[in-house]
């Protein structure tokens, strides 16, 4: 998972506009009176699906903009997925929100419009489906929260005050409890405790260890594996064969590793767990390079 800096002011007014005149008529729905015959009468539920489903191109004009802020990768899984139509998710879902062992309730419909509740997502974290032992993956239209939190049902209600368990890109903190190991796998970086079971939530929720993203991350640590080598290799070289093309080619592979860890590379957050757990010291004091100059960049 990385860390997506929004960016209001490249949000237009016109699609603000609109957004929001969309979103009046939802709060404006309410359920028809008893004097309408029972087969014509419908209710505020009813409106507002069909309010949402004739106006969801809204959320798909902002989507090149969404993917412009994660440099065209999946805000959850960090994956580029070139074959397939990326989602725009709502983080909070808008229809309904069906978590196991819950009864299920109506979604947070009044942010259907609302551009802070998007999230770019690959299907494989997004859409419902079953993995290899038959379990069901895939965010869909789950939001759990924490046992006992505030719960905001109404649009008046603060949305601030829920405890989900599923991290948010959009929130640098909760970035900040999951990193991945060596075997590709997403990993909580607190040894227990509320966050660490959010971060075992979120891996289940949305998939983050299905097969394809492990061996993707895999293949990212390995070839920072190889790079890594070969600069110390050089590194260790002993004086009476340092010279000037040592420094050039160890130079070129510190470049390489930092470009790895760029905001604009595909599983960046990988290349940078390598870093932070590698065996070699320069490597770990690296990744303060790499912080800077994707910071200045």
């Amino acid at each position: 998972m990385i860390h997506v800096r929004v960016r209001p002011e490249q949000i237009e007014s016109n699609w603000l506009t609109k957004a929001q005149s969309v979103t009046d008529k939802l709060k404006a729905c309410t359920d028809d009176p008893d004097d309408i015959p029972e087969a014509q009468r419908r209710t505020a539920h009813q409106k507002r699906k069909e309010i949402i489903k004739n106006n969801q191109e809204l959320w798909t004009e902002l989507k090149s903009k969404l993917l412009s802020w994660s440099h065209n990768k999946c805000w959850y899984s960090e994956l580029r997925d070139e074959g397939s139509d990326l989602h725009v998710d709502h983080f909070r879902p808008k229809g309904g929100v069906t978590n196991p062992g819950e009864p299920e309730r109506e979604g947070y419909w009044w942010l259907a419009f609302d551009w802070t509740n998007y999230r770019i997502a690959v299907s494989w974290c997004n859409s419902p489906h079953k993995n290899e032992q038959g379990l069901s993956k895939g965010k869909h239209d789950q939001f759990p929260l924490k046992p006992g939190s505030h719960v905001a049902l109404t649009p008046d209600a603060p949305t601030h005050e829920e405890e989900p368990y599923l991290l948010d890109p959009t929130d640098e903190s909760d970035v900040a409890y999951i990193t991945f190991d060596e075997q590709g796998l997403p990993v909580s970086t607190v040894p227990s405790g509320w966050q660490s079971e959010r971060v075992d939530r979120t891996r289940d929720i949305l998939h983050l260890d299905a097969p394809q993203m492990v061996e993707a991350r895999k293949r990212v640590w390995r070839e920072c594996e190889h790079i890594a080598a070969a600069a110390d290799r050089l590194i260790q070289a002993p004086s009476n064969r340092y010279n000037s093309d040592y420094k050039r080619e160890i130079e070129a592979r510190f470049k390489e590793l930092c470009g790895r860890t760029s905001p604009t590379a595909e599983l960046s957050t990988v290349a940078r767990a390598f870093l932070e757990k590698c065996q070699y010291g320069w490597a770990r004091k690296l990744l303060y390079r790499a912080i800077e100059q994707s910071t200045s960049a």
